[in-house]
């Protein structure tokens, strides 16, 4: 009996040490499914994709010109007597730069006018001179016309005598014969006036010719005394004065440079790809010693040049605040592409597949895409819908179906 007491006891001993490792192994076996849980939830932090233009802030340099830029030639010849706008000067439209002597242009001037005035009075005499002599002949012509017409009347009155028997025939020949004189006296009077007509006409135009001449030649004077005064064609700046005081100026050759600083423009080349972008018109900024300036596309040439690259124009009004020849930096949009937008490195590329992972349902889905574009630390996809929550930044590790909580 007191063996069986022991071996009760024994087992209940044994039982009471047993269970408390049992229940350990049971709590043990219960947990491990929340530690599995554990690791396989992955934390990542998400974009947004959305749908748009994929563009990128450019810049270029560009050598500013002036818009207008002129050599001035001289429009006279002659020594130069004084230079009345230095290098640097900004002078106005028609403003004097250069002055050439002048002294025998002044002589040359005043002997051209004299002439003149001496035809145009050698002229004003002949035209009084041959009006008083058609006045004359006039009154001459008009009294031969009434001594025919008396000669003529006494001979019909004559006729009439004679059928009566009242006038001898002697007396009515001389009467026929008077009518005959009075008729040849009306006839030179008549050509005296022709002639005298003509003939003052030729004399006045002569004359007439003489004064145009001297007219001309003072014109050519004071034109020369003026372009001895070379001028600004337009307002700007002299840039560049290519003689001394004393030096001989043959006409047209070079004088001075000068140029309009207020609008200036570069040049800048693009691939055909990226110009097509751009319009007459297109805006531009210009940045400058650190401002930036409005500047606007004015022409483009339509075929590339032997590098392959299409030239630009762009123009911007300075105003002065520019020098002309300084280098600056134009800035321009370029687009890249349209499609939907998120960063760079949210792509993974896997023998030759693109793909980006968005978050459905708590787990990582792979979407195969394509790249249409990149620029700036994004790209423009296509094979993605805009509002996509994009997994970014991508983990190396992250796979199709892993189960992912988001976090900001």
């Amino acid at each position: 009996m007191r063996k069986l007491w022991f071996l009760g006891v024994g087992a209940a001993l044994l039982l009471a040490a047993c269970t408390p490792k049992e229940k350990e192994q049971s709590q043990t076996t219960e947990s491990k499914p929340e530690v599995v849980k554990q690791e396989l939830t992955r934390k990542v932090k998400v974009v947004q994709a959305t749908s748009g233009v994929l563009s990128s802030d450019r810049t270029v340099s560009v050598t500013l010109s002036p818009v207008k830029e002129s050599f001035v030639g001289s429009t006279g010849s002659g020594q130069v007597k004084a230079i009345l706008a230095p290098e640097g000067t900004a002078v106005q439209k028609d403003q004097t730069v250069i002055e050439l002597d002048t002294d025998a242009l002044n002589t040359q001037v005043s002997n051209a006018e004299l002439s003149v005035r001496s035809a145009q009075i050698n002229l004003d005499k002949a035209r009084k001179a041959q009006q008083e002599s058609l006045v004359l002949l006039q009154a001459q012509v008009a009294t031969a016309s009434q001594s025919l017409k008396l000669a003529q009347k006494r001979y019909s009155e004559g006729l009439e005598l004679q059928k009566v028997g009242g006038i001898a025939q002697l007396d009515l020949q001389n009467l026929s014969l008077n009518v005959s004189n009075a008729e040849n006296q009306l006839q030179s009077a008549q050509d005296s006036l022709t002639r005298t007509g003509r003939s003052g006409k030729e004399d006045l135009a002569l004359l007439e010719v003489q004064v145009s001449q001297a007219q001309n030649q003072a014109q050519t004077a004071r034109k020369a005394m003026q372009d001895a005064r070379i001028k600004a064609p337009f307002g700007g700046v002299i840039n560049e004065v290519s003689v001394n005081v004393g030096e001989f100026l043959s006409t047209g050759a070079r004088a001075f440079r000068i140029s309009d600083p207020s609008t200036l423009e570069g040049v800048f080349r693009l691939p055909p790809e990226q110009s097509s972008q751009f319009t007459v018109g297109t805006p531009l900024v210009l940045k400058f010693a650190g401002k930036d300036y409005t500047a606007r596309l004015v022409r483009q040439s339509q075929v590339p040049g032997q590098d392959r690259l299409i030239e630009l124009v762009a123009r911007v009004g300075a105003a002065g605040q520019i020098p002309a020849g300084s280098t600056a930096t134009l800035a321009y949009d370029l687009r890249i592409a349209k499609g939907t937008l998120v960063p760079a490195s949210a792509l993974r590329v896997t023998e030759g597949i693109t793909q980006v992972f968005v978050v459905k349902d708590n787990l990582a889905k792979a979407v195969q895409v394509s790249s249409l574009g990149e620029a700036d630390g994004k790209v423009a996809l296509s094979g993605l819908q805009g509002g996509e929550h994009v997994i970014y930044p991508l983990p190396a590790e992250l796979t199709e179906g892993t189960r992912v909580e988001v976090v900001q």
